[in-house]
């Protein structure tokens, strides 16, 4: 074998050999490229849509919460007039409760009773508009079932109203139990969602109210109105067998749109809501972005390719050198001196092809970097987030399990937040939010982690550090530093915090339990002394299952009717007459039997039950009050306890005002006893709210007095006409004579302030021997009496 030919051939064989390394090196460089690009664009795509069913579940949400207060108004007004309605019968004056107010500002279409021969009996509309509805779908259900339940129709014409309504009925019974009717209360199913025309939720928003059979009782897309169509074979009405909230992506079976779809069951009612956002608006950011990422790639794909070729060209080129090397051995100088010079050119090109991919991948790292830090941080602030927060406590938590480290969670939330946004706007607000991290930031230390979680609330990871001193001097200073004033705009105003502390392992095993924990330490804080810290114990988690139970109760105690009132008489010290009764709340629970006033109204004012029970206190003991008055017992004043949550709402003023009228009582029947501790929060707010209720002709008196602080200045500045002493005062007549001046001290006091008096807790003849010397206007105990019903009372002042 010819020599110089197997070594030809060697080289030939080498060289396509390499060209093929080169092209599948460039394709794999393009596949992993391409693969990151679609990794990307799909991850950004689950974040857009994550994004999206937040927004439509929170909408959902909102949605749910108003429609359920539309359904519950509609049915108390069903009960109200199917009550009147059994007392009163065909006498029953519908226009006249509507124009007494009984029913303003509720969008009913049409208020009626059908009586058991399905004729409308009587109605809201004048001229009233006999008419024949036993064919309704609503009789007939009734007719059929003794189940005193609400029912709510399916979208119909109203004969009466000659409009589209839904109808929520409920059954009338005859005292013997059988069929007396229908209550019939026709609502503007449009109602449910026009509030939300007017927002800007995108072209092709849509949200819609269906019952469980798939019937549409009311939906809004864009600006366009419908009702009446069946989606009952449609993706969220299969999902709402198993389910009774969550997402989907669906073409909608209405008008075709593709949206991103999110579903709330009621628990109540068989009825669901469902919120849409346009699938193509909510990705159109993430659209725009993606097109700039495949320009990226094209560019590197192009740069790579040519970098490829030129290289095979070069590596060819030289293959062609060497056999012209040794078919002219005579040009031997001249032609490498001319082959070093189209080396140089042809690195210089490789050169400039290398630095143009550099450039490519630096811009793709720096738009991942991007990426995560839009994904890792809060945008207010710029803390890490929950996201962060999440996997760091997740990483810590795995480490402490192996032994590895210890730690503690700090769990901070700002007590004053929600007045300073609600006062002052949501600027000052955000702003707050702001300082407050960068101080907590600065308190807690280099090797803290510190994230914002939600609204106000942040939390603190002190990795190592398990020591409770020395946690306990961390928690203290962020305490100090989140109590110094804020300047926000030439506004200065002050907050405080509450902190709770969880240290892991000890505290829990996963990262679910240590925030869990931090957070009822919080809570225990606030409970026990807001702007405090504490640490978490295992009573705390109990006591936050028994808190929640009890809460959950709470929420349907009007609408069970397990709420009550009794009322205390108070009587002249000297003649013992019957001047009044202070209203006592009283909660007899189906699950837990009777549940004491001091456990249950914490609850109410912490999870904002308080507003609702509070309306329903006030309304109850005016009506006493009309029925004493009707009774010719019209000088009576009923005392109504009012919470530090009633007093500040922004409506409050007008509540009172509106159930003054309502009830057509004289303003001076009425006394709100408020306390010295409802006042620390804003004495200059608070005082402008009772001077308006002093003008009313309202009454006011300080209860508890002489439990809180700087008792003399608020008299000095309180328009208050009545004082009560707290019984904790009472009893030291009993046992120490000598701090029983204090009791005389207070009366005499007060009398210079042109007070009434009443003493609080009188129990035995020998305190009310010693207030009516020392000449105490009134007295309130069992001594006198124990709380009693309504009717034991109104015969209390007729045996007077």
């Amino acid at each position: 074998m010819n020599w110089n030919y197997a070594k030809q051939f060697a080289a030939h064989l080498s060289l396509k050999n390499l060209k093929k390394v080169i092209i599948l090196f460039d394709v794999f460089l393009l596949c992993f490229i391409w693969g990151s690009l679609l990794h990307k664009i799909e991850s950004e795509r689950e974040l857009e849509i994550n994004s999206a069913v937040r927004e439509t579940a929170n909408l959902a949400r909102a949605f749910e919460e108003h429609t359920l207060r539309t359904i519950k108004n509609a049915d108390q007004a069903a009960i109200f007039l199917k009550y009147q309605y059994e007392r009163e019968g065909r006498n029953i004056n519908i226009p006249r409760y509507k124009q007494e107010g009984s029913f303003a500002h509720q969008p009913f279409l049409l208020m009626g009773i059908i009586d058991e021969n399905g004729e409308l009996a009587a109605s809201d509309q004048v001229p009233f508009v006999p008419s024949n509805l036993k064919d309704r779908e609503h009789f007939y259900v009734h007719k059929a079932s003794r189940e005193n339940q609400l029912f709510i129709s399916k979208p119909v014409l109203g004969r009466s109203s000659g409009k589209w309504a839904l109808q929520m009925t409920r059954r009338i019974d005859r005292p013997d139990g059988g069929f007396g009717g229908v209550v019939v209360i026709s609502v503007d199913p449009f109602y449910f969602t026009d509030f939300y025309k007017r927002m800007d939720l995108g072209r092709n928003f849509s949200i819609t109210l269906v019952g469980l059979d798939g019937i549409v009782r009311a939906r809004q897309a864009g600006q366009n109105a419908d009702l009446g169509q069946d989606i009952s074979d449609s993706v969220v009405m299969n999902q709402l067998t198993t389910n009774a909230s969550g997402y989907y992506i669906a073409n909608s079976k209405v008008d075709g749109i593709k949206r991103i779809y999110s579903y709330r069951a009621f628990s109540e009612y068989p009825l669901a809501v469902l919120v849409g956002i346009d699938e193509q608006e909510a990705l159109a950011g993430m659209n725009q972005r993606t097109k700039g990422y495949y320009w990226g790639c094209i560019i590197a794909t192009v740069i790579i390719i040519l970098f490829g070729i030129l290289l095979i060209k070069f590596i060819t080129q030289q293959r062609r050198d060497r056999e012209a090397l040794h078919q002219a051995y005579e040009d031997l100088e001249a032609k490498v001196l001319l082959r070093t010079k189209e080396l140089f050119a042809t690195n210089g090109e490789l050169a400039a092809a290398n630095e143009g991919l550099q450039k490519a991948n630096r811009q793709l790292a720096k738009k991942t970097e991007e990426i995560q830090e839009i994904a890792y941080s809060d945008a207010l602030t710029g803390l890490p987030n929950r996201l962060y927060f999440n996997e760091w406590i997740d990483q810590e938590m795995r480490k402490a399990g192996r032994g590895e480290t210890a730690g503690c969670v700090l769990f901070i939330d700002l007590d004053d937040f929600k007045t300073v946004n609600d006062v002052l706007g949501h600027s000052y607000g955000d702003a707050s939010i702001v300082i407050a991290g960068q101080r907590i930031v600065a308190t807690a230390g280099r090797d803290a982690l510190v994230a914002r979680i939600g609204g106000d609330e942040f939390v603190v990871i002190l990795p190592g550090l398990s020591d409770r001193e020395a946690i306990a001097g961390i928690a203290e200073a962020i305490v100090r530093e989140l109590r110094i004033d804020y300047d926000v705009g030439g506004e200065c105003f002050s907050m405080s915090a509450s902190i709770g502390i969880a240290r892991y392992p000890q505290d829990g095993h996963t990262a679910e339990d240590i925030l869990k924990n931090a957070d009822n330490a919080m809570y225990a804080a606030k409970k026990n002394d807001r702007n405090s810290w504490s640490f978490y114990e295992t009573y705390m988690q109990k006591e936050a299952t028994a808190k929640m139970v009890l809460r959950n109760n709470l929420r349907y105690a009007i609408e069970r009717g397990e709420l009550s009132l009794k009322y205390q008489p108070q009587v002249t010290a000297g003649t013992r007459a019957i001047i009044g009764f202070e209203a006592l709340l009283r909660w007899d629970s189906v699950e837990h039997g009777p549940v004491s006033p001091a456990a249950f109204i914490p609850v109410a004012e912490q999870s904002g039950l308080i507003y609702d029970i509070g309306a329903w206190v006030l309304r109850e003991a005016c009506s006493f009050a009309r029925r004493l008055a009707m009774n010719g017992h019209e000088d009576v004043t009923i005392a109504i306890n009012v919470s530090a949550k009633q007093l500040a709402a922004d409506d409050f003023i007008d509540l009172v005002r509106n159930t003054l009228a309502d009830t057509g009582i004289k303003p001076s029947q009425v006394e709100l006893e408020i306390t010295e501790s409802l006042l620390m929060n804003s004495l200059e707010d608070a005082r402008c709210k009772l001077d308006e209720l002093r003008s009313m002709g309202v009454r006011l008196a300080l209860d508890d007095f002489g439990t809180g602080f700087s008792s003399l200045t608020y008299l000095w500045n309180l328009p208050v006409s009545t004082l009560k002493i707290d019984k904790s005062f009472i009893d030291l007549i009993l046992y120490d004579a000598a701090k029983a001046k204090i009791v005389s001290t207070i009366i005499h006091m007060a009398h210079d302030f042109d007070m009434l008096v009443v003493a609080e807790g009188v129990e035995q003849e020998q305190q009310l021997c010693y207030l009516n010397e020392n000449c105490c206007d009134l007295i309130q105990g069992y001594y006198i009496s124990k709380p009693v019903s309504e009717t034991e009372a109104i015969n209390m002042l007729g045996n007077h």
